[in-house]
């Protein structure tokens, strides 16, 4: 259609180059179009004037509001929508897969291909199921597969419930395609889950046995031969007539297809058998580990310590070639015990057993035999290299790069690329010690060593990566330097171009997508799945992924890698269960974390498990700690203080802040403290008590503009949280929009200020003050931050009338990443307020398990350095924790989960026990919805 195309063209011109047709189908045309602003290709749907009926209309914006809300990595998203004239059109990124059905015209899937489609597919659908939406229409040309990605697309007869179901089919109309439909679909009958499950089934089925499905030819177990036993278990599931039968829902479904993930993929079949980047210990001497039988493991090696020559040597060289071998991604199981495992028990637990015959000459003509055996005790290979004693590290170098050339010749380039063709002991022992030393938490004196293997050998790529690390679980500034490490690793073999490139995007829901797609590649890749649980531990709940979600992933690492069975995996496993006040699961990963003596973590850590829980043993060891703190122990404390709310002890925070504060040296000593107790008294709900530590600690740090401006910001900002506002004296908002309209357009927190402003003027209905203030940051918005910061602010403004799903496009941007430089530029209070007004807009669109997706936000630990300055958003996400908990308290039951709401009511109405006067509302909605749970 000429006619369409050149019209679309000129309704987008300039934004957009509209090229040529893509696709037709019955809910719209797919152009391919240019974004010259940002150089990519996007699909740009468009409703043509001849098909635009009165249904036909709903149902294009509906799909329009559907992809806008259903933000998730395996589901196209859209990047914009609008109208011009008579036509409708959204924009989509242009997907340079090809749909199922095309790659199903050459015939079936390996199954190892059919589960990764229909794991992302799953994953997809759970997304879009707790979100209210039922797909209706799941069919291979509605599936794209690009790369290892696969993306579910076309929501045009997607239904929200049944009301809208039924507004938009007619009598007797059935939507959908009828090759693909659920019988309940097929003939009229009611909609729900299990009808998107159904259809996914039948995809499935034909992407694996390349024959459409047929539930008569499908009772004769002919059919089923093809395929193997758990992958045909998991589809029976999903194929039952009777939708009572069929797998409860998509994660269901998702965890009995992942029982079949013995087919690798196609392109990733070569990389199972040695998948992986590990730390070996013996060098990396890492601690005693927890007690219990060594699994077995697929395709692993154990290398003992080598014979006949000096034990010391022995070992050194056995430890050296794992090291080496590390860089190979081999898979070696390597274990504190190393030196007492026999030739029998190692057989027991690897495939393949390296043990090597050490012949000591003159210097400079010694040897090694090394043989590597079988798990049935035969010999696979036998090697001899020569080396030197006095160098140990190159010796077993050497013998690594014999074994890999042997056993695995396709990781030997990733070996010399990575480990260097001759690399420096010196170097490789740093690295090693910096290993050690980050499982054990101690993070800087870490990234010392590492820092000094990359001093030494600059071509050691893994020393540089590990330093960054460091930095980041610090909280330092690591990014600019990972941008340069970047370009060293694009496109080189291994996890770890991939690992620099999740770090660097700024797409939550992107990064941690490429995370989960890492660890499908590289499944007993230590470093993959230790930096996977990391964003979703940190991260994850900005995106919907809640805490327990990164907890989880912690401990399956600690349980399936042996490497990370170390005291930095179970630190965060404590830490997260004490924040969401699980009790038993917080004392078990704290009796499994062994830390060596001295462990910097092993205080705080038994306060946090004992402050949450036995407060009367806490209380007393506390006091008697601070008794006798010398000026050492209150620089710890100074520097873990401000940790309490992460961990929910605000108690303990008041009383250490309060405790920091009369023992101060200096200003910025005494303003830190009260920045401490500042934070835990709003938690607590004592908001006047809370602003007033604040004014004292602003007042210390005069030249801390930040400090100051927060004063001005909690008074205006702290009333208008949606949902459950703390109420302020009028007076104390009159004051505050007076010295926040005296902060200097030229001011660097200019934006802050007029950010609040506008905010303020919102609630206010003063539509002239907030098109001003819109006006003065539209005008700067070629910085990108503050251009952020105006979008936030028209998102709450067209959220307050109703404009709900424009409000929620708007505002997506808040789940992207920081630079480190802007991060106390917008304001600390802009995510709390973000993410309230998101739930309470997808609770008015009747979503309440999209509300409680947002609401999660405040179990974030993306943290950065709290130990001194005014509080940052992350301490004001933990501070208004307790509002957000009381909004999730009142709407869990609705989702099912009350046992899930009584626990956050519980907890908010003991923080508030002592709340202010004018907290007294808040309490009684908390005690009130709490008196329906079982005492």
């Amino acid at each position: 259609m000429p006619d369409l195309r050149d019209r679309l063209a000129a309704a987008l011109s300039p934004r957009y180059v509209v090229e040529r047709e893509l696709a037709t189908g019955g809910m719209g045309m797919v152009f391919l179009g240019h974004d010259p602003t940002l150089g990519r290709e996007v699909a740009i749907k468009v409703l043509p004037p001849e098909h635009a009926t009165a249904v036909a209309v709903e149902r294009f914006l509906r799909e329009t509001r559907l992809l806008a809300q259903l933000a998730h990595p395996n589901i196209v998203p859209i990047f914009e929508a609008q109208h011009s004239g008579q036509l409708l059109w959204f924009v989509m990124p242009r997907i340079r897969g090809d749909t199922l059905a095309q790659r199903l015209a050459s015939g079936p899937l390996p199954a190892g291909d059919v589960v990764r489609v229909g794991a992302d597919l799953l994953k997809a659908l759970e997304h879009a199921h707790a979100n209210g939406v039922i797909h209706r229409d799941i069919k291979p040309s509605n599936i794209f597969v690009d790369g290892e990605q696969t993306l579910l697309a076309d929501f045009g007869v997607a239904s929200l419930n049944a009301s809208q179901s039924e507004a938009l089919t007619g009598t007797d109309q059935v939507v959908g395609t009828l090759g693909y439909m659920a019988p309940e679909q097929r003939f009229g009958g009611h909609v729900t889950e299990r009808t998107d499950i159904y259809a996914l089934g039948m995809t499935l089925f034909e992407a694996a046995t390349g024959k459409r499905w047929d539930r008569v030819d499908a009772t004769s177990s002919r059919v089923w031969r093809s395929l193997p036993k758990p992958l045909g278990r998991a589809l029976r599931g999903a194929l039952h007539h009777d939708p009572e039968r069929r797998w409860e829902d998509a994660r269901a479904f998702r965890r009995a297809l992942g029982a079949t993930g013995s087919f690798p993929s196609s392109r990733t079949l070569a990389l199972v058998a040695v998948a992986g980047i590990i730390v070996v210990a013996g060098v990396l001497a890492r601690g005693p580990r927890s007690a219990g039988p060594i699994p077995r493991q697929r395709a692993a090696i154990v290398i003992l310590p080598f014979r006949n020559g000096p034990a010391a040597l022995g070992t050194a060289l056995a430890n050296h070639t794992s090291l080496s071998m590390e860089f190979a991604r081999v898979h070696l199981l390597q274990f504190s015990n190393v030196n007492q495992m026999t030739f029998d028990s190692a057989r027991r637990v690897a495939d393949r057993v390296v043990t090597g015959e050490l012949y000591i000459g003159s210097p400079g003509a010694d040897s090694i035999s090394v043989s590597v055996y079988g798990s049935d005790g035969q010999i696979l290979s036998v090697v001899t290299i020569a080396g030197d004693a006095r160098s140990a590290s190159t010796w077993g170098h050497a013998i690594a790069d014999s074994l890999v050339r042997r056993l695995f010749p396709s990781q030997l380039p990733e070996l010399r690329q990575l480990a260097g063709t001759h690399p420096n002991g010196a170097a490789l022992d740093a690295y090693a010690e910096g290993q050690q030393l980050f499982q054990q938490g101690q993070w800087h004196e870490a990234e010392e060593r590492f820092a000094r293997a990359e001093q030494i050998d600059s071509s050691l790529v893994p020393a540089i990566w590990q330093k960054l690390i460091a930095r980041q679980w610090q909280a330092l500034p690591w990014k600019d330097e990972l941008a340069r490490l970047a370009a060293r690793v694009k496109s080189g073999p291994g996890p770890l171009a991939g690992l620099v490139a999740a770090q660097l995007e700024p797409d939550l829901e992107l990064r941690l997508a490429r995370y989960d797609s890492l660890v499908g590649q590289y499944p007993h890749g230590a470093v993959v799945r230790e930096m996977q649980a990391n964003e979703l531990f940190s991260r994850g709940p900005l995106i919907g992924r809640p805490l327990s979600e990164g907890i989880e992933a912690f401990r399956r690492s600690a349980l399936e890698i042996p490497e990370l069975d170390q005291p930095n995996t179970y630190t965060q496993t404590v830490w997260g269960a004490v924040r969401l006040g699980q009790e038993d699961l917080a004392r078990d990963q704290l009796r499994l974390r062994k830390a060596p003596s001295g462990d910097q973590w092993t205080n705080l850590l038994w306060l946090a498990v004992n402050g949450r829980f036995r407060r009367w043993l806490a209380v007393p060891v506390r006091e008697f700690t601070l008794r006798t703190s010398d000026s050492a122990r209150r620089k710890t404390l100074a520097r873990a203080v401000r940790m309490g709310l992460d961990l929910d002890i605000p108690l303990d925070q008041l009383a250490i802040g309060a405790y920091l504060e009369s023992h101060a040296e200096t200003n910025r000593q005494r303003a830190n403290a009260l920045a401490a107790q500042s934070t835990a008294l709003l938690l607590l709900g004592r908001p006047l008590e809370a602003l007033r530590h604040l004014d004292r600690g602003a007042a210390l740090v005069a030249s801390d503009q930040g400090y100051g401006l927060q004063r001005w910001e909690w008074r205006l900002l702290l009333p208008l949280l949606p949902g459950a506002a703390f109420e302020l004296p009028d007076s104390a908002k009159v004051t505050a929009r007076a010295e926040l309209r005296q902060v200097p357009a030229t001011a660097v927190l200019w934006p802050r200020a007029a950010w609040a402003l506008t905010i303020d003027a919102v609630a206010r209905h003063d539509d002239r003050t907030r098109d001003s203030l819109l006006g003065l940051m539209r005008a700067r918005s070629s910085t990108p931050w503050i251009a952020d910061m105006a979008t936030f602010a028209s998102a709450i403004a067209i959220g307050s009338n109703e404009m709900r799903d424009s409000a929620l496009t708007l505002s997506r941007r808040i789940r992207r990443d920081l630079p480190d430089s802007e991060i106390g530029l917008r304001g600390p209070l802009l995510r709390a307020l973000i993410y309230l007004h998101r739930g309470e807009w997808q609770l008015a669109a009747h979503n309440p398990a999209g509300a409680e997706s947002e609401w999660i936000w405040h179990e974030n630990n993306d943290i950065p350095s709290r130990s001194e300055g005014a509080p940052d958003q992350g301490e004001l996400d933990a501070a208004l924790s307790a509002v957000a908990r009381l909004r999730r308290g009142e709407i869990l039951p609705q989702l099912d989960r009350r046992a899930d709401a009584c626990g956050l009511l519980s907890r908010v109405v003991t923080l508030w026990n002592n709340a202010e006067p004018s907290m007294r509302p808040l309490q009684l909605r908390a005690e009130t919805a709490r008196r329906s749970c079982p005492r």
